[in-house]
């Protein structure tokens, strides 16, 4: 059994936390709530300078395209 003390059990927990907290719930809360492709960048939505990708809350990786264009 794995010690939680080990710097690499910690490490792991770690890392799987800030991709929870940065991609998948920013990501399920996005599909939920929003109209527009989901987006890593801005060059992911069409006509990206007047579509951007609109990020909730700001410091998520992924976001919405602000826009759904079809």
């Amino acid at each position: 059994m794995t010690s939680w003390k080990s710097p690499g059990a910690v490490g792991a927990v770690a890392l799987g936390a800030s991709t929870l907290a940065l991609v998948v719930i920013p990501a399920a809360v996005s599909l939920a709530s929003g109209s527009g492709a989901v987006c890593f960048v801005d060059s992911a939505c069409p006509i990206s300078p007047i579509n951007p990708c609109v990020r909730k809350p700001t410091f998520a990786l992924v976001g919405r395209c602000a826009v759904d264009i079809r």
